[in-house]
């Protein structure tokens, strides 16, 4: 990068990955949560993992052949599992307390949620505000 002496020159963040005043998304990171039967229970694993390496997995679990060479170079998700487990397994879903006081409880269709223990969390905004500080985000 030319620089004209005597100028002053700062280096600016490309528009988009500039942090917004607010808050901004990071669509390159995320949790996820595995559950079933073979999955180390109550394990928190900090390896970082992609789609790919998720999809490495069950062509590995399936035996078949990888789709493509994204996914035949990608480790699977091998600290992720159990394979020595018994197999055994139940497992009961519980919605935060939050979404009681949502729409999302409704749709489940009058089969009852179960919510995880804990105070009632309501939120503090509604939608229309959260519409409004995510204008132009590209997330409608």
């Amino acid at each position: 990068m030319a620089r004209n002496r005597g100028s002053t020159s700062r280096r600016t963040t490309p528009t988009k990955w500039r942090l917004s005043t607010r808050w901004r998304i990071v669509s390159s990171t995320g949790t996820a949560y595995v559950v079933g039967p073979y999955v180390k229970q109550g394990a928190i694993v900090s390896t970082r993992y992609s789609q790919v390496n998720a999809l490495r997995t069950i062509e590995d679990r399936l035996g078949t052949e990888h789709i493509n060479l994204n996914t035949a170079f990608q480790r699977p998700m091998a600290d992720v599992f159990d394979l020595k487990a018994s197999g055994k397994w139940t497992f009961a879903a519980e919605g935060s307390t939050v979404l009681a006081t949502t729409t999302v409880a409704q749709a489940i269709g009058g089969r009852g949620v179960r919510y995880a223990a804990g105070p009632m969390i309501t939120p503090q905004h509604d939608a229309a505000y959260w519409d409004a500080v995510t204008a132009g985000e590209g997330l409608h």
